[in-house]
Parts: structure tokens; sequence; C-alpha cells
């Protein structure tokens, strides 16, 4: 799947994953533009970094940038003709750390590149700082910023009324306050509107077989020049 490229870039004081320094080095088309690098996120409590620009320079010409970058570490590597037309769109490589995956679409007049480096084991003491904070007890599993700010997924094995009440303190002392407390069901879910200046954050914690799993969608105004 191809993100949208140029919408937003990680917060630059924030923990990176291992793979960034793998994205220091990838060979970008001197006319790359918007410029989208994410190398905090998390998948299911894997680590995952992300690269993405649009260029106006041919396919045959990008794809072999990646297979000449990737050729001398150890691994398989498999490239996809996905739409039969004799040019390959994606190229796999499967490394003893890392998995790396780029994808190449047309983008209007120009070609949309997306490069995906992830590892093959969960996150290990060097995961990410999440985007939002988080109690102690908490584990990180998904986190993503996208065009309207940033999502963050993590479970706990508090029950909901507990991990409710820590979510809520934490982000207090964070500067948020709570808006609203939506709709809830004793024990099986929790929803809660909390507000920061012009951001909005959207919590729903919800039970699930002796956790609690919270989803956070913080959403911020774009620049008033947009």
């Amino acid at each position: 799947m191809l993100l949208s490229v140029g919408v937003l870039m990680a917060p630059p004081n924030a923990l990176a994953n291992d793979c960034d320094d793998a994205l220091n080095g990838m060979p970008m088309p001197a006319d790359a533009a918007g410029v989208y690098r994410d190398d905090q996120i998390v998948i299911g409590g894997i680590p995952m970094c992300q690269l993405a620009y649009t260029t106006h320079r041919p396919i045959k010409t990008l794809m072999p940038r990646y297979e000449r970058h990737w050729r001398d570490i150890t691994g398989d590597m498999l490239a996809q003709d996905r739409d039969a037309d004799g040019i390959d769109e994606v190229l796999m490589h499967s490394g003893r750390q890392w998995g790396r995956y780029v994808e190449i679409q047309r983008s209007g007049s120009g070609h949309a590149v997306m490069i995906s480096i992830m590892g093959v084991a969960r996150a290990d003491a060097r995961s990410p700082t999440s985007y939002l904070p988080l109690p102690d007890g908490f584990e990180l599993l998904v986190q993503q910023a996208h065009r309207d700010g940033v999502t963050v997924v993590a479970d706990t094995p508090l029950t909901l009324a507990r991990a409710t009440e820590r979510v809520v303190q934490r982000l207090q002392t964070a500067g948020w306050r709570v808006d609203e407390r939506g709709a809830r069901s004793a024990g099986q879910y929790q929803r809660i509107t909390m507000g920061r200046g012009a951001e909005t954050l959207n919590l729903n914690l919800i039970a699930n077989h002796g956790t609690t799993e919270l989803t956070m969608h913080r959403l911020t105004p774009p620049p008033a020049h947009e």
C-alpha cells in the first residue's frame, strides 16, 4: 500500500527505530519532492521505517538504484511486474534483521516511490518513544503519523476502569484537558475527547479478553496559510 507523500514529518526529538540508519543512505533522484520520512512506526510491535517521495524520473531508472543498493546485503531479493508491462514496480529484499520493500506507482506526470524497512522481530529496548504519552504498564502496538495528526494503539493488562483512569491522569500531566466523556458501557468500552490548544485527542478504550486496548487519535489543524 502506498501512503500519501509529503504529509507529515516525524517529531525530530523522539527516539527512532534502529532502521533509521538504513534510511539515511537511501538513494533518491535529484528531483525528489514531497519527501516523507517516518522512522518511528510500530505495527503489531514490529519496528518500521518509511521513506517516500515523488519524482519525474521513469521507473526504469529508479528501480535499479535500489537493486544496486541492496544487492550486497545478505538475503533474498525478488522483483515483481504487477501490471505485466515489462517493467518491475515492486522490489522486495528479505534479510536477517530487516525486510526491505520498495513500490513505485504512477502519480500525475511522474511517479510516487515508497520505501519500507521492517524488522523481522518485535521492537527491542530501543523501540521508539510513543508519539503520545503512555502510562507505565501499557505496551505500544501501533503508531503512525498521517495527514491529520498521529494514531497510537497500545494495550495493558489493567481493567478498563483502571486503564481509563491511568491514561487520563497521564495525559492531564502533559497538558491535555478532558472535554467530553462520550459513549461508555461498564466494563466494555469508554470514549473520551480531550483538548490542548487547537489540538483534539480522541480516546477509545475497549476491554478485550483480559486486557484493555487503547486507541488514541491526535488531530492537529493545518497551519493557517493552508
